[in-house]
């Protein structure tokens, strides 16, 4: 969200790319699809919060929250292990409908 908020939703959605794939070919780490579904959804947020008058002060002073997110449905791929196109798709489609 940071990232999205400071650089943009496609700059921030890149690095969680690159920060996974980095995962994915470090000793005892892997791909996680879990992990980069989040990260999209904080950029999508982030995006989405800028563009949208009060959002802000809403979460600031309580009146949003994240309880009604659904449970993020992904795990970790096997090490050395990039998305397929199709994992890659259905990351996104689950982030966008959140």
């Amino acid at each position: 969200a940071r990232l999205a908020a400071d650089y943009g939703r496609a700059a921030a959605e890149a690095a969680a790319f690159a920060k996974e794939q980095g995962d994915a070919y470090s000793p005892g780490n892997a791909f996680d699809l879990g992990d980069w579904a989040v990260t999209l959804i904080g950029a999508r947020w982030a995006a989405e919060a800028a563009a949208i008058a009060g959002i802000l002060e809403s979460w600031a002073f309580g009146a949003k929250s994240l309880d009604a997110l659904p449970a993020v449905p992904f795990g970790s791929l096997r090490p050395g292990r990039l998305p397929s196109a199709a994992q890659r798709l259905e990351v996104r489609r689950f982030v966008d409908s959140v």
